[in-house]
């Protein structure tokens, strides 16, 4: 077809459809196979294209086609609107959009999966983490901290332990608007059964693995209060207050409301629902005064604002399920400032919120005298889904030295602290790592 351009639709996957003779040449031989290509002919009165190839060139081609009238709109994947959409881009868009009708030819989805995307990673940037490995391991044997698998069950593995059983196997979490989709394809429900009901269970079974009962537990960042809620019902016998500190004002409401329902009973003045508060602040701020905020907090009961909540005893744990970035060396550094145990998980390792507002920088980093751009390679490497296994190389060494940041020596005759790193299972969110302190 080079030398008939009006057949240019005539390339290897397409379908075509050809009306003409079939010329079959005069042969002695009685056994001579007239199906081979060398001996016979068709001579084509009609060619027509069923069925664009999914091939770029193909593909604009026979748009074109469409647009003009020469070929049918059925033989792509597109409405008459759409070709003309395309045809009328700019040279990069219009490529990029020939490719996702490719696809769509093909039978494959418009968009490609990101996740199925090989990720590029600078050869520099694994030499780095190679180096910081290294030197870790080289300036002190086991620098680089074990991570510990906490099971639900009494199947224990050598680095694993125990953790004792849910008080209750159904979480309460929000299921408003449950068919909205919220993330990759899954409804709310889905999330929230799926990927945060398993997160809030193992924290709050291990918050009850902690050497002593906590009175006062701040939840860090916790937003609608999922876990909060989750580690009410959980103490639901005892008199454990929880503080949640948030700055987003909306999730807080939720969280309340959702509080009200869950734990009180919809009723405003039940006490187990006041055993909840909701604190809307910067966390930063908040560590700075956080008696301020606590003897500011007013009732849950909307309907009398002139009431103040008993005084709060003492703070005595700090948890943050997915605080973000330096959010969770804050939550860690304000927990061991108090001297009292923690349980982070954090995540999203390249955000830096508290260090763009309040300059904040966390121990750890200073310690380790890493450039700027250093640990920016880290962080991104940290986030590296695609590549598990470099990930958790860069997450265990920055919590590891997150950590280390915090070990303080003992006073005499103290109890001493126990430091170490803890995982649950990756099906429920691949950021499952989490820090411990406790005796």
């Amino acid at each position: 077809h080079h030398n008939r351009p009006w057949l240019s639709f005539c390339v290897l996957e397409a379908i075509i459809r050809v009306e003409g003779t079939l010329l079959i040449p005069h042969n002695n031989n009685e056994h001579q196979d007239t199906t081979t290509s060398d001996h016979v002919r068709v001579d084509a009165q009609v060619i027509d294209l069923v069925h664009c190839a999914p091939v770029p060139q193909a593909v604009e081609f026979v748009m074109e086609g469409v647009l003009d009238g020469r070929f049918p709109e059925w033989t792509l994947p597109l409405s008459l609107e759409e070709v003309q959409a395309i045809l009328g881009y700019e040279f990069r868009q219009r490529r990029k959009s020939i490719a996702k009708v490719v696809r769509l030819i093909k039978g494959e989805a418009a968009e490609r999966d990101p996740r199925q995307r090989r990720p590029h990673t600078k050869r520099s940037d694994l030499e780095l983490l190679d180096r910081i490995e290294q030197h870790k391991q080289q300036q002190q044997p086991g620098a680089i901290r074990t991570i510990v698998q906490m099971m639900a069950n009494n199947e224990q593995g050598s680095a694993s332990k125990s953790l004792p059983s849910p008080s209750s196997s159904l979480l309460n979490l929000p299921l408003k608007d449950q068919r909205n989709v919220v993330s990759r394809g899954r409804t709310r429900m889905e999330y929230l059964t799926q990927k945060k009901a398993p997160q809030v269970q193992w924290m709050t079974r291990r918050v009850q693995a902690l050497a002593r009962k906590p009175r006062h537990i701040v939840d860090v960042g916790g937003g609608r209060g999922d876990l909060a809620v989750g580690m009410a019902q959980d103490f639901v016998d005892s008199n454990t207050i929880i503080t949640v500190v948030d700055k987003n004002e909306a999730s807080l409401l939720a969280g309340r409301e959702h509080a009200l329902k869950v734990v009180g009973g919809g009723d405003e003045s039940n006490a187990k629902e006041r055993r909840i508060n909701f604190v809307n602040a910067d966390f930063y701020d908040f560590t700075e005064n956080p008696d301020a905020y606590l003897l500011a907090t007013p009732n849950n009961d909307d309907n009398d604002d002139t009431q103040t909540a008993p005084p709060a005893p003492p703070i005595d744990l700090i948890v943050a399920l997915h605080a973000c970035g330096d959010l969770s060396d804050l939550a860690m550094a304000f927990a061991t400032r108090l001297d009292i145990p923690f349980v982070v998980c954090p995540c999203c390792y390249t955000k830096r919120h508290l260090h763009e507002q309040h300059r904040y920088q966390p121990k750890w980093f200073l310690q380790s005298k890493w450039t700027e751009e250093e640990f920016q390679v880290m962080a991104r490497l940290a986030e590296l889904n695609e590549l598990p296994h470099v990930s958790r190389r860069a997450v265990q060494i920055i919590n590891s030295m997150r950590l280390d940041s915090l070990e303080e020596k003992d006073e005499p005759h103290a109890e001493p602290w126990t430091l170490y790193l803890e995982e649950y299972e990756s099906k429920s969110s691949l950021r499952n790592l989490v820090l411990i302190r406790d005796r």
